[in-house]
């Protein structure tokens, strides 16, 4: 098993400063995202004054083409965020809180919470952004195993 996005995050952060970019780490930048419209790869958000932000479209490069146009902008700062993922704390304890909420089979539910404990201390997803005027610019990469861990959690109903 291969923590794919750990090697990713090491790697950017040397683009960044390679490119002269100052490498900002922040705790809770997906707050970028609450009431933006944009979807949001951790679901638990808490914000006051929702941003504008403009999303990179990964049809257009990866996060070098995103580090070159900020750049290019002359933004000095790129905020990042390497989010580790904790099997117990953002998907087991989260499915035990109600078990009324959900449709279909609680216990199928819990089975299906353990596929993910292999992933236990992985990099779920990075987060990167900059500032230009009021215009948040984000860029964000996420495993294929972290949408099905989201997914599961929105089986809950509200």
């Amino acid at each position: 098993m291969v923590d794919t996005l750990n090697d990713a995050a090491k790697e950017i952060e040397e683009q960044v400063t390679t490119l002269g970019l100052m490498p900002f780490h922040c705790e809770n930048l997906e707050d970028l995202w609450a009431d933006s419209g944009v979807d949001t790869p951790d679901r638990n958000l808490m914000v006051s004054v929702p941003q504008l932000v403009l999303e990179w479209d990964r049809n257009q490069g990866g996060y070098m083409q995103f580090l070159q146009a900020a750049k290019a902008m002359k933004t000095p700062v790129i905020y990042m965020k390497a989010k580790r993922f904790s099997w117990q704390k953002d998907l087991y304890s989260c499915i035990e809180t109600d078990t009324s909420q959900y449709d279909c089979d609680y216990e199928d539910v819990k089975r299906q919470t353990q596929l993910f404990r292999k992933y236990d201390g992985f990099v779920e997803y990075i987060l990167l952004a900059f500032r230009q005027g009021d215009i948040w610019h984000a860029y964000q990469e996420a495993t294929p195993w972290h949408k099905a861990a989201m997914d599961l959690l929105d089986e809950r109903q509200a």
